[in-house]
């Protein structure tokens, strides 16, 4: 299973629901770590809270917070692996071919950098997943103020 894959099926522990504040938190347990994301209702939407939605726009801000962590492990790890293949070229010139036959050192480094680039897009979809969700949310409050106040 991939990193990116494991994020999104990592399992909720808990989630907590202020109806009077408007305030929905949720925790998700990824690599033994717990991981807050909050939903918080915005004073000018007073009337409109849903716990689902709440819910839904929690667990994306937890789940950036997790690819946020997830990012900067791939990241040290890509550098490690770079800084081996530098110093490997370094020392042994260009005769890779004595010291890696089959090309597993260089495919490994290839695949870290892969790995990488794949959290960072997943990252920007799930922050544009987000935010696109909430530009919806803002357009159905904003049209049922409009429709209460033609009535």
């Amino acid at each position: 299973m991939s990193i990116i894959s494991a994020i999104y099926k990592a399992p909720v522990k808990a989630v907590a629901v202020s109806e009077i504040n408007g305030e929905v938190v949720v925790l998700i347990d990824f690599n033994g770590k717990l991981y807050e994301g909050v939903a918080t209702l915005h004073p000018e939407d007073e009337g409109f809270f849903s716990e689902r939605v709440g819910k839904n726009i929690a667990k994306s801000r937890a789940r950036l917070t997790i690819f946020q962590d997830a990012i900067a492990e791939a990241k040290k790890i890509d550098e490690v692996k770079g800084r081996m293949i530098k110093e490997l070229a370094t020392i042994i010139g260009c005769d890779w071919e004595k010291i890696d036959p089959t090309g597993m050192v260089y495919q490994n480094y290839i695949k870290s950098m892969l790995n990488l680039e794949n959290l960072r897009y997943a990252y920007k979809q799930e922050k544009r997943k987000l935010n696109n969700y909430l530009e919806g949310q803002d357009r159905m409050v904003d049209s049922v103020k409009l429709h209460r106040r033609l009535e």
